[in-house]
């Protein structure tokens, strides 16, 4: 048990270690559409009343080079973006600085490392295979303090996609508000995304899943509120992911675990949900840790997690019953930001 508790601390803080290294901390003050944003180096302007101010967000991003910065002004911008170079593209106010898809494809594609998308309102994904951010096999993306939602499948996509940072977005009323890796979810690619932070986001009312990861490794979920959809965060063929200080809120159910394992599920708060946790493996070794979470209400005792056995060719739906046991759970919810 103690070796086990050191191999869960020297993960924790390798991960944690990543998160405070890799995210930024940024602040941009919402500005008057008539005075310039106090952004510094080589900027584009898109909107609001300067007159050599573009109009198009695209044609802003097709004479940009690496390394500009593309401020767009608040209003309402009805186009499907393909961004190939390592921009910044940075929204006035994220309420009211919308990019509109129409309901036609990706409404934001990325395929260069180094882009970061901050401050809008992405909306109206296309039918099929899109998203409200598309990141295409490229790493090092920033998406951070938007708003992503009425997406009509992915809120944000990352295909085969690494070393990523999604923090402190709103994703809501798509049908997944993430979706990321190869098996199972993405399975026509079979890429996988690894090494990526997911943190102070607030995922909810998504149709199917909060979010949903397949095939991929050394994920860290991080302080991420995950309600009213189906399914919180659903894994398939997972393997080392870290989910801490989460919450899981209202949910049909919180937590999918389907043929992963040693994945670390700590000292999160398990709230309201129909089912806190489920699990389905098809090999003994594919077991998971769950320690010190919270479990909706206070005990002494620990708690059983219900999950399904495959063996002796038993069916997808009709799995061997068996458990696994978060054994020191904790008595109180965790005081986690964005909870009410």
């Amino acid at each position: 048990m103690k070796i086990m508790k050191r191999g869960i601390i020297c993960i924790l803080v390798c991960m944690l270690m990543i998160l405070t290294t890799v995210v930024p901390v940024s602040a941009h003050a919402v500005l008057k559409t008539t005075a310039r944003p106090l952004i510094t180096g080589n900027i584009l302007y898109v909107g609001g009343s300067g007159s050599n101010n573009y109009t198009k967000i695209q044609d802003a991003i097709d004479d940009a080079n690496s390394g500009y910065t593309i401020f767009v002004y608040r209003g309402t911008y009805f186009e499907n973006l393909m961004i190939s170079k390592s921009i910044t593209l940075q929204g006035e106010n994220k309420e009211i600085t919308i990019i509109d898809g129409q309901e036609q494809g990706n409404v934001i594609f990325i395929s260069k490392d180094h882009v970061t998308v901050r401050g809008f309102t992405l909306q109206r994904g296309g039918w099929g295979h899109y998203a409200g951010v598309w990141i295409d096999n490229v790493n090092f993306n920033k998406i951070e303090g938007n708003v992503i939602l009425d997406n009509h499948f992915w809120g944000i996509c990352l295909n085969g996609s690494s070393f990523n940072t999604i923090k402190s977005n709103t994703i809501s009323l798509n049908n997944l508000g993430i979706e990321a890796g190869g098996l199972g979810f993405n399975g026509y690619t079979g890429r996988t995304s690894n090494y990526n932070i997911f943190t102070n986001n607030v995922i909810s009312s998504n149709e199917y899943i909060g979010i949903g990861f397949g095939s991929s490794k050394r994920n860290l979920f991080y302080q991420n509120i995950l309600s009213n959809s189906s399914i919180g965060i659903s894994f398939w063929h997972n393997i080392n992911n870290v989910i801490y200080k989460n919450v899981f809120i209202d949910n049909d159910v919180g937590l999918e675990l389907q043929f992963s394992r040693q994945n670390i599920i700590l000292s999160n708060n398990f709230l309201d949900n129909q089912q806190d946790a489920y699990f389905l493996m098809e090999h003994l070794i594919q077991r998971n840790i769950f320690l010190r979470n919270y479990w909706n209400a206070s005990s002494q005792l620990p708690f059983v997690i219900h999950g399904g056995f495959l063996a002796l060719n038993r069916s997808f739906n009709n799995p061997f019953k068996c458990i696994q046991i978060d054994w020191l759970p904790t008595q109180k919810p965790y005081d986690i930001p964005g909870m009410e």
